[in-house]
Protein backbone atom coordinates (compact mmCIF):
# COMPACT_ATOMS: atom_id res chain seq x y z
CA UNK A 1 0.00 0.00 0.00
CA UNK A 2 1.53 3.62 -0.49
CA UNK A 3 1.54 6.61 1.31
CA UNK A 4 -2.11 8.74 1.02
CA UNK A 5 -3.99 5.17 0.68
CA UNK A 6 -4.18 4.50 -2.92
CA UNK A 7 -3.18 1.08 -4.63
CA UNK A 8 -2.68 0.08 -7.80
CA UNK A 9 -4.91 -3.12 -7.31
CA UNK A 10 -5.40 -6.12 -8.55
CA UNK A 11 -2.30 -5.94 -10.98
CA UNK A 12 -3.98 -3.41 -13.42
CA UNK A 13 -1.82 -1.80 -16.14
CA UNK A 14 -1.58 1.80 -16.21
CA UNK A 15 -1.88 2.64 -19.87
CA UNK A 16 -0.40 5.77 -21.82
CA UNK A 17 -0.09 7.45 -18.55
CA UNK A 18 -3.40 6.98 -16.85
CA UNK A 19 -3.74 8.42 -13.45
CA UNK A 20 -3.95 5.53 -10.64
CA UNK A 21 -6.21 6.11 -7.19
CA UNK A 22 -5.73 8.18 -5.14
CA UNK A 23 -3.46 10.98 -7.62
CA UNK A 24 -0.67 9.15 -8.44
CA UNK A 25 0.37 8.50 -11.79
CA UNK A 26 2.50 6.21 -14.12
CA UNK A 27 3.65 8.50 -17.25
CA UNK A 28 5.05 6.52 -20.15
CA UNK A 29 6.68 4.10 -17.70
CA UNK A 30 8.03 6.96 -15.20
CA UNK A 31 8.20 6.42 -11.30
CA UNK A 32 4.89 6.59 -9.75
CA UNK A 33 4.24 9.36 -7.00
CA UNK A 34 3.40 8.98 -3.76
CA UNK A 35 4.74 5.67 -2.83
CA UNK A 36 2.50 4.04 -4.83
CA UNK A 37 3.41 0.12 -5.24
CA UNK A 38 2.79 -1.51 -8.34
CA UNK A 39 1.58 -4.54 -6.76
CA UNK A 40 0.66 -8.12 -8.22
CA UNK A 41 3.64 -7.46 -10.88
CA UNK A 42 1.89 -4.88 -12.60
CA UNK A 43 3.88 -2.67 -15.21
CA UNK A 44 3.38 0.44 -17.14
CA UNK A 45 3.08 -0.23 -20.57
CA UNK A 46 3.58 1.68 -24.12
CA UNK A 47 6.25 3.34 -23.43
CA UNK A 48 7.56 5.30 -26.15
CA UNK A 49 10.78 4.15 -28.28
CA UNK A 50 13.07 6.84 -29.19
CA UNK A 51 12.99 7.86 -33.07
CA UNK A 52 16.13 6.81 -35.33
CA UNK A 53 16.56 3.60 -33.63
CA UNK A 54 17.10 4.04 -29.87
CA UNK A 55 15.50 1.54 -28.00
CA UNK A 56 14.15 2.45 -24.32
CA UNK A 57 15.33 -1.09 -22.95
CA UNK A 58 15.55 -1.94 -19.09
CA UNK A 59 12.81 1.19 -18.45
CA UNK A 60 12.30 3.27 -15.16
CA UNK A 61 11.24 1.42 -12.25
CA UNK A 62 8.25 2.42 -9.86
CA UNK A 63 9.38 4.45 -7.40
CA UNK A 64 8.58 4.03 -3.21
CA UNK A 65 8.24 0.96 -1.67
CA UNK A 66 6.60 -1.26 -4.25
CA UNK A 67 9.33 -3.40 -5.27
CA UNK A 68 10.93 -2.02 -8.56
CA UNK A 69 9.28 -3.63 -11.00
CA UNK A 70 10.48 -2.46 -14.32
CA UNK A 71 8.42 -0.34 -16.68
CA UNK A 72 9.20 -2.16 -19.94
CA UNK A 73 9.44 -0.01 -23.07
CA UNK A 74 8.59 -0.34 -27.10
CA UNK A 75 10.55 -3.03 -28.87
CA UNK A 76 13.88 -1.76 -30.20
CA UNK A 77 14.44 -0.70 -33.72
CA UNK A 78 17.34 -2.73 -35.31
CA UNK A 79 20.20 -1.00 -37.60
CA UNK A 80 19.06 2.95 -36.24
CA UNK A 81 21.29 5.19 -34.57
CA UNK A 82 22.84 3.73 -31.81
CA UNK A 83 23.64 5.62 -28.44
CA UNK A 84 20.47 7.30 -28.36
CA UNK A 85 18.88 7.02 -24.94
CA UNK A 86 15.32 6.64 -24.12
CA UNK A 87 13.23 7.87 -20.84
CA UNK A 88 14.34 6.01 -17.94
CA UNK A 89 16.69 3.47 -19.85
CA UNK A 90 19.90 3.01 -22.06
CA UNK A 91 19.86 3.10 -25.89
CA UNK A 92 21.13 -0.15 -27.60
CA UNK A 93 21.31 0.28 -31.26
CA UNK A 94 24.26 -0.37 -32.38
CA UNK A 95 26.42 1.31 -35.54
CA UNK A 96 24.19 0.45 -38.78
CA UNK A 97 25.88 -2.43 -40.80
CA UNK A 98 26.50 -2.43 -44.57
CA UNK A 99 29.30 -0.18 -45.09
CA UNK A 100 31.02 -0.45 -48.10
CA UNK A 101 34.79 -1.37 -48.77
CA UNK A 102 37.03 -0.50 -51.72
CA UNK A 103 38.62 -3.90 -51.94
CA UNK A 104 40.99 -5.29 -54.78
CA UNK A 105 42.27 -2.56 -56.22
CA UNK A 106 45.92 -2.49 -56.94
CA UNK A 107 48.72 -0.12 -56.17
CA UNK A 108 50.83 2.33 -58.49
CA UNK A 109 52.63 0.15 -60.67
CA UNK A 110 56.07 0.92 -61.08
CA UNK A 111 59.32 -0.97 -61.60
CA UNK A 112 62.88 -0.78 -60.54
CA UNK A 113 66.27 -2.55 -62.13
CA UNK A 114 69.43 -2.58 -60.10
CA UNK A 115 72.00 0.45 -60.84
CA UNK A 116 69.70 2.24 -62.43
CA UNK A 117 68.91 5.32 -60.96
CA UNK A 118 65.46 6.61 -62.35
CA UNK A 119 65.44 10.98 -62.12
CA UNK A 120 62.41 12.97 -62.25
CA UNK A 121 62.28 15.23 -65.45
CA UNK A 122 64.18 12.79 -67.34
CA UNK A 123 63.55 13.39 -70.67
CA UNK A 124 65.48 14.07 -74.58
CA UNK A 125 64.98 17.94 -73.75
CA UNK A 126 66.06 17.52 -70.26
CA UNK A 127 69.26 15.97 -70.31
CA UNK A 128 71.17 16.52 -67.56
CA UNK A 129 68.09 15.64 -65.42
CA UNK A 130 68.65 11.62 -66.26
CA UNK A 131 70.76 9.11 -64.55
CA UNK A 132 73.81 7.73 -66.79
CA UNK A 133 72.05 3.91 -67.66
CA UNK A 134 73.97 1.56 -65.93
CA UNK A 135 77.06 -0.42 -68.04
CA UNK A 136 75.76 -3.75 -68.39
CA UNK A 137 72.76 -2.66 -70.67
CA UNK A 138 74.80 -0.26 -73.06
CA UNK A 139 75.74 -1.37 -76.18
CA UNK A 140 74.52 -2.13 -79.30
CA UNK A 141 75.60 -5.84 -79.72
CA UNK A 142 77.59 -6.17 -76.25
CA UNK A 143 74.76 -4.56 -74.08
CA UNK A 144 72.19 -7.53 -72.02
CA UNK A 145 69.08 -6.85 -71.32
CA UNK A 146 68.84 -5.53 -67.56
CA UNK A 147 67.08 -6.86 -64.91
CA UNK A 148 63.60 -5.77 -64.11
CA UNK A 149 60.87 -6.09 -61.22
CA UNK A 150 57.83 -4.88 -61.00
CA UNK A 151 55.10 -3.81 -58.18
CA UNK A 152 51.38 -2.65 -58.07
CA UNK A 153 50.23 -4.68 -61.55
CA UNK A 154 46.76 -3.51 -62.21
CA UNK A 155 43.36 -6.08 -61.43
CA UNK A 156 42.75 -8.19 -64.51
CA UNK A 157 46.61 -8.07 -65.68
CA UNK A 158 47.30 -11.58 -68.26
CA UNK A 159 50.19 -10.68 -69.79
CA UNK A 160 52.80 -8.70 -69.64
CA UNK A 161 54.86 -6.87 -72.49
CA UNK A 162 58.81 -4.95 -71.99
CA UNK A 163 59.81 -2.53 -74.63
CA UNK A 164 63.04 -0.59 -74.38
CA UNK A 165 63.33 2.46 -77.05
CA UNK A 166 65.41 5.61 -77.68
CA UNK A 167 63.47 8.67 -76.64
CA UNK A 168 66.15 11.25 -78.44
CA UNK A 169 65.74 9.35 -81.65
CA UNK A 170 62.13 8.17 -81.80
CA UNK A 171 62.87 4.12 -82.01
CA UNK A 172 62.29 0.96 -80.74
CA UNK A 173 65.30 -0.81 -79.68
CA UNK A 174 64.20 -4.11 -77.87
CA UNK A 175 60.38 -5.36 -77.52
CA UNK A 176 59.27 -8.62 -75.69
CA UNK A 177 55.43 -9.99 -75.46
CA UNK A 178 53.84 -12.42 -74.20
CA UNK A 179 55.37 -12.43 -70.88
CA UNK A 180 53.12 -14.54 -68.27
CA UNK A 181 50.61 -12.58 -65.71
CA UNK A 182 52.34 -14.86 -63.33
CA UNK A 183 55.78 -12.73 -63.28
CA UNK A 184 56.79 -10.61 -61.53
CA UNK A 185 60.11 -9.85 -63.05
CA UNK A 186 62.45 -10.11 -65.69
CA UNK A 187 65.89 -11.93 -65.58
CA UNK A 188 68.62 -10.07 -66.85
CA UNK A 189 70.54 -11.24 -70.12
CA UNK A 190 67.18 -12.91 -71.73
CA UNK A 191 68.76 -14.57 -74.88
CA UNK A 192 69.28 -13.06 -78.22
CA UNK A 193 69.53 -15.43 -80.57
CA UNK A 194 66.42 -16.77 -80.54
CA UNK A 195 62.66 -15.13 -81.21
CA UNK A 196 61.48 -17.63 -78.82
CA UNK A 197 63.24 -17.46 -75.74
CA UNK A 198 62.90 -20.46 -73.01
CA UNK A 199 62.67 -17.49 -70.15
CA UNK A 200 60.56 -16.36 -69.77
CA UNK A 201 58.48 -19.68 -71.25
CA UNK A 202 55.90 -18.94 -73.82
CA UNK A 203 57.28 -15.15 -74.53
CA UNK A 204 58.70 -13.56 -78.01
CA UNK A 205 61.31 -11.08 -79.25
CA UNK A 206 62.82 -9.26 -82.02
CA UNK A 207 65.18 -6.46 -81.71
CA UNK A 208 66.65 -3.35 -84.07
CA UNK A 209 69.17 -6.29 -85.39
CA UNK A 210 66.55 -9.18 -86.22
CA UNK A 211 65.87 -8.10 -89.68
CA UNK A 212 69.47 -7.50 -90.33
CA UNK A 213 70.18 -11.23 -88.88
CA UNK A 214 72.43 -10.19 -86.30
CA UNK A 215 70.69 -11.00 -83.20
CA UNK A 216 66.83 -11.40 -82.41
CA UNK A 217 66.86 -9.74 -79.03
CA UNK A 218 68.18 -6.84 -76.96
CA UNK A 219 69.64 -4.44 -79.08
CA UNK A 220 71.63 -1.49 -76.58
CA UNK A 221 72.66 1.52 -76.54
CA UNK A 222 74.63 3.06 -78.70
CA UNK A 223 74.15 6.41 -79.01
CA UNK A 224 76.02 9.34 -77.56
CA UNK A 225 74.05 10.86 -74.81
CA UNK A 226 70.78 9.91 -75.77
CA UNK A 227 67.43 9.48 -73.84
CA UNK A 228 66.55 6.19 -73.29
CA UNK A 229 63.19 4.57 -71.90
CA UNK A 230 62.10 0.89 -70.22
CA UNK A 231 58.72 0.38 -70.42
CA UNK A 232 56.45 -2.70 -68.67
CA UNK A 233 52.84 -3.05 -69.99
CA UNK A 234 49.81 -4.85 -67.87
CA UNK A 235 47.85 -5.99 -70.82
CA UNK A 236 44.36 -7.81 -70.18
CA UNK A 237 45.09 -10.30 -73.24
CA UNK A 238 46.94 -13.46 -72.39
CA UNK A 239 48.70 -13.55 -76.00
CA UNK A 240 49.68 -10.27 -78.04
CA UNK A 241 49.83 -11.10 -81.76
CA UNK A 242 51.54 -8.25 -83.93
CA UNK A 243 51.10 -8.99 -87.68
CA UNK A 244 54.48 -8.51 -88.42
CA UNK A 245 56.99 -9.99 -85.37
CA UNK A 246 59.94 -9.35 -87.10
CA UNK A 247 60.07 -5.79 -87.07
CA UNK A 248 60.16 -3.95 -83.59
CA UNK A 249 58.70 -0.61 -84.73
CA UNK A 250 55.87 -2.39 -86.33
CA UNK A 251 55.49 -4.30 -82.64
CA UNK A 252 55.68 -1.13 -80.85
CA UNK A 253 53.10 0.39 -83.07
CA UNK A 254 50.65 -2.47 -82.86
CA UNK A 255 51.29 -2.52 -79.14
CA UNK A 256 50.04 0.70 -78.34
CA UNK A 257 47.37 0.41 -80.47
CA UNK A 258 45.80 -1.82 -78.29
CA UNK A 259 43.85 0.72 -76.34
CA UNK A 260 41.60 -0.55 -73.32
CA UNK A 261 43.55 -3.85 -73.13
CA UNK A 262 46.94 -1.61 -71.95
CA UNK A 263 45.47 -1.67 -68.13
CA UNK A 264 48.99 0.50 -67.25
CA UNK A 265 52.12 1.00 -68.06
CA UNK A 266 55.86 1.73 -65.69
CA UNK A 267 58.58 3.55 -67.20
CA UNK A 268 62.43 4.18 -66.43
CA UNK A 269 64.59 6.24 -68.45
CA UNK A 270 68.27 7.25 -67.96
CA UNK A 271 70.89 8.68 -70.51
CA UNK A 272 74.38 6.88 -72.38
CA UNK A 273 76.78 8.66 -70.36
CA UNK A 274 79.22 9.49 -73.49
CA UNK A 275 79.45 12.74 -75.37
CA UNK A 276 77.47 14.59 -73.11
Amino acid sequence: MGSGGASASGGSTASGGATGTGGSSSSGGATASGGASASGGASASGGATASGGASATGGARSGGSGGGVPATGGAPNTGGAGGRTGSGGTGTGGAGTGGGSAGGMSGTFSITSPGWGNMAGCSPDMKTSCAPLPASVVGNSTGMSPEVHWTGVPAGTKSFVVLFQDLSNGTAHWILWNIPASATMLAANVDKTTAMPAVPAGSQQCGKGTAAGTADGYYGPGAPCNCYELVVYALSIEKFSPTMATDQEMVRTQLKALGTSILGTATLRGKTNTGC
